[in-house]
């Protein structure tokens, strides 16, 4: 497996590159404006990176000067989210988004979580497959993607351990 790692401050620009590929690659699976991230600055790339790196979540990358992949973990409310999966096209199945999930379960569970949560659209069968073969199951909510309304999100959830 590829080292993963926690990124670090001032790597925004990596941050920026590979959030823009995402969206590029998977509109439908982000809920951010493409067109409207491309205009941000520099500070507030900086702040979007600060706000990602606090102690209510976790974020794993691989790559060093160019982010290959990454998962991100916040905590919303009493709820520990997974967010943000992505591997770019040459690191597709190679067992890189297994390896970061798994790492995003255990910060989860290192905080306490019986439970970690997810919501993916609809039309991301590949997504969803994966995440099914990891153990998650669906919850049976849904709600329309904020920028696609005729698309649903779907929320999976994955038991990390039994009370």
């Amino acid at each position: 497996m590829l080292p993963t790692r926690t990124p670090r401050p001032e790597e925004w620009p990596m941050y920026r590159d590979l959030k823009l590929a995402m969206l590029a690659d998977s509109p439908l699976a982000f809920d951010d404006d493409p067109t409207v991230l491309a205009s941000h600055s520099a500070k507030r790339w900086r702040l979007a990176m600060a706000s990602r790196l606090l102690p209510d979540g976790c974020w794993y990358v691989v790559g060093d000067e160019r982010w290959l992949a990454q998962a991100q973990g916040r905590l919303y409310g009493d709820r520990h989210y997974l967010l943000e999966v992505y591997a770019r096209a040459e690191l597709r199945g190679t067992g890189v988004a297994g390896e970061l999930l798994g790492l995003a379960e255990r910060w989860a569970q290192t905080r306490g979580a019986e439970t970690i949560w997810l919501d993916v659209a609809e039309t991301q069968t590949a997504a969803i497959n994966r995440y099914l073969s990891l153990g998650y199951k669906f919850t049976g909510e849904r709600e329309p993607h904020p920028r696609y309304p005729t698309v649903d999100k779907l929320e999976m959830r994955k038991l990390l351990r039994s009370s």
